[in-house]
């Protein structure tokens, strides 16, 4: 049977700081995809800007929103402690809790685009970075927002 569960799931760093640059959402690229699979998800985009991360996902039933987005949290921030990435004067701490909205099929378009356009929305938070180093964000890649 084919699910048809769209999901948009955004949360933020503690006290919405800066803490996301460039290093830190290419850590985030990577590892968003990597525990989606792990939780029955497959990512359809991803926009990071500096102070929070916006997620559409197509889901399976059994999808644990509280589980994956815990995982991300707690795997990034401790893989940026460990390998150093981002400003080391600013610890990745993440905010308590998450957003989550339900997306009709028939919105996918325009949660998209709003999910890829963060760095038109928070423009002073954009991320500086190479745009060929980010994904084009259909079904199955991530691309996250970001500025040149």
């Amino acid at each position: 049977m084919v699910h048809r569960i769209y999901l948009h799931i955004v949360w933020t760093t503690r006290d919405r700081g800066l803490l996301l640059d460039y290093e830190r959402a290419r850590c985030l690229n990577r590892l968003v995809p990597s525990i989606a699979a792990q939780e029955r998800a497959i990512v359809l985009g991803v926009g990071v800007v500096a102070s929070h991360i916006h997620v559409m996902l197509r889901v399976h039933p059994k999808f644990d929103s509280g589980r994956f987005v815990g995982r991300v949290k707690s795997i990034s921030a401790l893989i940026a402690r460990q390998e150093g990435l981002g400003d080391p004067t600013w610890l990745l701490r993440w905010g308590k809790g998450y957003s989550i909205t339900s997306v009709g099929h028939a919105a996918i378009g325009a949660a998209l685009r709003y999910v890829k356009s963060q760095h038109e929305r928070h423009p002073a938070e954009a991320i500086r970075g190479d745009p060929e180093a980010h994904a084009s964000g259909s079904a199955g890649e991530v691309a996250f927002a970001t500025a040149m």
